[in-house]
């Protein structure tokens, strides 16, 4: 129940498939057959959020264990959402430039396709909504967005392939605030080969490209390959070394490299407790020639269900992104997150609170702004009429604090929506 209730949640106009997402980033519970999970490159896609209702499947965010649990066909559901934000620019008050408040409207739709055999899984998602503001349409706009997935589980081999493909128009504060239109671009191939019973052999490579217009500003290249030797020690614990090697890149001349080892641990306990976890070591070099001191990445997900009634997630992310507002330079990005889930009789309670540290890597070309971002959210929503609606209310506050003024700046979101599945 707690997981399912995970769908009713803020939407990050950017990220790829996403449809209702509260928790900023996705905690995925790992399975007994694929101990490892993905996630998200950073706590928030930097739009401003517009909520909907709860959404159809996710394909972007399925484990091997959500694939036994969803419905074979096509599965639709549209929805309806009005919002209050109390700065919709994301900026902090200047001369000439005062901060806009407004109310939105939000009408938005989506499909999935899944077909399911013995060994195959094949997926495909389409998602789409108009955000309509009263008295500033200027920043009214469309965002639409899709992917396709195949997953393979064999007797020794489970592979899952990943292909989206977003596209998101409005205020972005990772673009200094600027009304802007983003096209962003993903693939992913995560495969586990069990060697034996006791060692697991697994392999990952993603790539993130995002094109934008709008203001003077970067394209953005990511790319990561993964590889680890797993032991399990026990049916619910599984560790080993690993190597991790990226590259991030802008419109500019200068990327950078990062290769270093890394040490995974996963561990699972039936549906109740679930950790996914990797720590690693970066030595990084420029390509104008500049060298970076040995940085730490980490990504640690872990859920905890008590029961049928309540749960909570935590997560925590740290890496080095280019940084799309100034070509050339790069954020060191720390992100965590904790969640928790409340069911109070047939409706939901989701609340949370999530912080970001974003700062300029010296080592890299000089610019750029240092921020510091905070949000707390919480929503309650239950099905009405036969469980073929949903509704609920929500409130997200929003506080960011950075090194110039522009950038300094808070936000007060409240509203309600509704939607109906098919």
């Amino acid at each position: 129940m707690i997981k399912n209730c995970q769908k009713v949640k803020f939407i990050s106009n950017s990220s790829i498939c996403q449809l209702a997402i509260y928790f900023v980033i996705q905690l995925i519970p790992i399975t007994s057959s694929q101990a490892s999970t993905t996630i998200a490159p950073s706590s928030s896609s930097g739009f401003s959020y517009i909520p909907t209702a709860q959404g159809t499947s996710d394909l972007s965010t399925f484990s091997e264990n959500d694939f036994d649990n969803i419905l074979h066909g096509i599965s639709s559901q549209v929805a309806f959402a009005t919002t209050y934000n109390s700065n919709i620019g994301q900026r902090g008050p200047l001369p000439g430039y005062p901060v806009l408040d407004d109310i939105i409207s939000t009408l938005s739709g989506s499909v999935s396709y899944i077909s399911k055999s013995s060994t195959f899984t094949f997926g495909g998602f389409y998602r789409g909504s108009y955000n309509n503001y009263f008295d500033n349409s200027v920043f009214s706009g469309y965002n639409q967005g899709g992917g396709i997935l195949v997953n393979y589980q064999g007797s020794r081999l489970t592979s899952t392939l990943r292909l989206g493909i977003d596209y998101d128009e409005g205020s972005n504060r990772d673009y200094l605030s600027a009304l802007i239109q983003r096209t962003h671009y993903s693939s992913s191939l995560n495969s586990r080969y069990y060697l034996s019973p006791k060692t697991v052999i697994q392999a990952s490579y993603d790539q993130n490209y995002s094109a934008v217009s709008g203001g003077v500003y970067q394209d953005t290249n990511s790319y990561n390959l993964g590889a680890s030797a797993l032991w399990k020690y026990s049916v619910l614990t599984e560790f080993g070394p690993g190597m991790r090697y990226t590259y991030r890149s802008g419109n500019s001349n200068n990327g950078r490299t990062s290769v270093g080892p890394t040490l995974n641990a996963n561990y699972k306990l039936s549906q109740k407790i679930s950790l996914a976890s990797r720590v690693g070591m970066d030595f990084s070099t420029y390509d104008s020639g500049a060298s970076a001191d040995p940085t730490f990445s980490t990504q640690i997900n872990i859920n905890y269900t008590a029961s049928q009634l309540w749960g909570f997630n935590f997560s925590l992310y740290r890496d080095t992104e280019a940084d799309p507002s100034v070509p050339g330079s790069f954020t060191e990005v720390t992100a965590t997150r904790l969640g928790y889930v409340r069911k109070i009789r047939r409706a939901v309670f989701n609340s949370g609170v999530g912080y970001d540290i974003r700062k300029i890597d010296s080592a890299g070309k000089s610019g750029g702004i240092d921020r510091n971002y905070l949000t707390l959210d919480a929503s309650l929503g239950m099905p009405i009429i036969s469980n073929k609606y949903y509704t609920s209310v929500y409130a997200r506050y929003n506080d960011q604090r950075a090194n110039v003024a522009s950038q300094t700046w808070d936000a007060l979101l409240i509203g309600f929506s509704v939607s109906r599945s098919f």
